[in-house]
């Protein structure tokens, strides 16, 4: 069965083979009617809209925290048998801070609470595959952009050199005086060069000013609490000019509530 199970997915790997893209999604998920279902309409999904879809489904919290590999995609049931779909939610955050996460819950009232691991959408059970396809859609469309924006890089001038760096690196750019630090996840870099022309050289679609001083990579934002915008390491300072702005583009850019 599981031998049968392999060769058809292999199978349908090949015959995919000139497929414009692929992602790899994980499934949490108890009830073995649920999974097939999943299973079944990424399958569909991905056959309608030249996609393949590398699918691993785990049963348990336990099965998926020793097993879990870096996916494009996470399918969360809520309530499992071993555990809860949130607490998981945020321990992966944690481990894969740019997964993207949907809850599939029989809990509606739930999907709200989905916001605080920035989960990007839910769906109630039980599933039809017109609203799964319309979730997975907008999935798409934000993986494809973050995959873009992943493959984006910069050109710098150092005091000696002139750098690349992956725009997805970027943490922060602060002004000191009349140069601008790159604080990245290899390093800190000094650049000559105005501020203005940084947000414009790294497009506004994922980077906001939580200051005058900061110009954030909302990709790394791990929380907004009052006036202090957490990243990596470092708490910013957010100035209260600013904070209703950078709220919205912040929500925009993951496609969920308010942190705050």
């Amino acid at each position: 069965d599981m031998a049968e199970e392999k060769k058809t997915l292999t199978e349908s790997l090949e015959e995919n083979n000139g497929a414009k893209e692929r992602f790899t999604v994980t499934v949490l998920e108890d009830d073995e009617r649920e999974q097939k279902k999943l299973k079944e309409y990424l399958e569909k999904f991905g056959s309608e809209n030249n996609v393949v879809f590398c699918v691993k489904v785990f049963s348990s919290v336990k099965e998926f925290e020793e097993g879990y590999e870096k996916s494009d995609l996470v399918l969360v049931d809520i309530e499992l048998p071993d555990g809860n779909g949130f607490k998981v939610s945020e321990s992966l955050r944690k481990k894969d801070e740019s997964v993207m996460i949907i809850f599939v819950t029989n809990m509606a009232q739930y999907a709200v609470k989905g916001y605080e691991v920035e989960a990007f959408d839910f769906i109630v059970k039980p599933i039809s595959y017109y609203g799964f396809s319309v979730k997975t859609e907008r999935a798409m469309v934000k993986l494809r952009a973050t995959k873009k924006e992943k493959d984006k890089t910069i050109v710098l001038k150092t005091v000696n050199s002139v750098i690349t760096l992956a725009v997805s690196d970027i943490l922060y750019v602060e002004v000191i005086g009349h140069s601008l630090v790159y604080h990245t996840v290899n390093g800190d870099f000094d650049v000559y060069g105005t501020m203005q022309k940084a947000a414009e050289d790294l497009g506004e679609a994922q980077f906001e000013f939580c200051n005058r001083c900061y110009l954030v990579n909302l990709a790394h934002v791990e929380s907004v609490k009052g006036y202090e915008c957490r990243l990596k390491n470092v708490s910013l300072q957010m100035s209260r000019l600013k904070k209703k702005f950078f709220m919205e583009k912040l929500n925009n850019y993951y496609a969920f509530g308010d942190k705050d």
